[in-house]
């Protein structure tokens, strides 16, 4: 039996993980300590939690208790019997109650918050939450920091984003179709998994579709063939830039004066970085790497 107060998350965990509960002041077993302790050692729920530094959010109950407590009051919602009228004024008086004293576990749970969050990420709402607007809080978020990144000038960030609103708004879609029960890895398609492949494999990569089904991307691949929708994708236009000696040779010339990158000079005119290559070595051209442009 212990003899000094929790001090980690693990072990108050394994403390009411199970469907019975010790009470630690005679080293009994019980289904809950909600009359034991008061009835038997004359102690409060409070001065139980703090000589064994137990938070409140922590129940002095086992699983089993917990879980037909729970089971009552789903009940009693469905029926009607109890509302919830009384949440606003209870989070008001909770607002303004005074603060106990952080326990050792609560100390140990704020130190792993901010060692693994960034500041501010605890106030996020979860995955599938809505926001009191209406919309999904996880979409909002994404067009946010598409939005800055774009501010920024942060390029590879706004089509990293774009890609994880493209999954999410995919998965949303498909979530719908399949009823939120997808087939998952090692299990054959289902038929609104095919259905949903016909309808996006045009606009989207295999990639981000594989990613949106939870399949490896060979798996895919197969049923794109077997559908036969590898032609429905529009494939790329030929390369047809004809470089012309008196137009362009004075434009890479004067590109590579000012210290242009071969990527910003192939976009200026419309053509390859491979075509860029082959006429700057024509030209004696010798453009510096990211490695030199930072080192000067």
């Amino acid at each position: 039996m212990r003899e000094a107060p929790f001090s980690t998350i693990a072990e108050l965990d394994a403390y009411v993980g199970g469907p019975q509960i010790q009470c630690l002041e005679c080293g009994r077993w019980y289904r809950a300590l909600a009359t034991h302790l008061p009835r038997t050692h004359g102690m409060s729920h409070n001065d139980y939690r703090e000589k064994w530094g137990i938070p409140r959010r922590y129940a002095l109950a086992g699983t089993a208790t917990r879980e037909c407590l729970s089971e009552q009051m789903r009940d009693q919602i469905r029926s009607g019997h109890l509302t919830l009228e009384h949440l606003p004024a209870a989070n008001l008086a909770a607002q303004h109650a005074p603060r106990p004293q952080k326990m050792p576990v609560d100390r140990e749970r704020q130190a792993i918050m901010v060692a693994t969050r960034r500041p501010g990420d605890h106030f996020m709402l979860p995955p599938g939450s809505t926001r009191a607007d209406g919309r999904n809080a996880e979409r909002h978020r994404l067009v946010q920091r598409i939005r800055r990144a774009r501010d920024r000038g942060e390029l590879d960030q706004v089509q990293r984003w774009k890609r994880e609103l493209t999954v999410l708004d995919l998965s949303r879609e498909l979530n719908r179709i399949v009823g939120g029960q997808p087939s998952g890895k090692g299990k054959p398609l289902l038929r609104e998994e095919r259905a949903f492949l016909r309808r996006h494999y045009a606009a989207h990569n295999p990639a981000i579709l594989a990613d949106v089904i939870g399949k490896p991307i060979g798996v895919v691949k197969t049923a794109v063939r077997r559908l036969w929708l590898q032609d429905i994708r529009q494939q790329p236009q030929g390369h047809r830039f004809r470089w012309q000696v008196d137009i362009h040779d004075p434009l890479l010339i004067e590109a590579h004066a000012a210290g242009k990158t071969m990527k910003a000079v192939a976009s200026m005119l419309g053509t390859s970085t491979v075509t860029i290559t082959k006429h700057a070595r024509r030209l004696g051209l010798s453009f510096r790497s990211k490695l030199d442009r930072g080192s000067t």
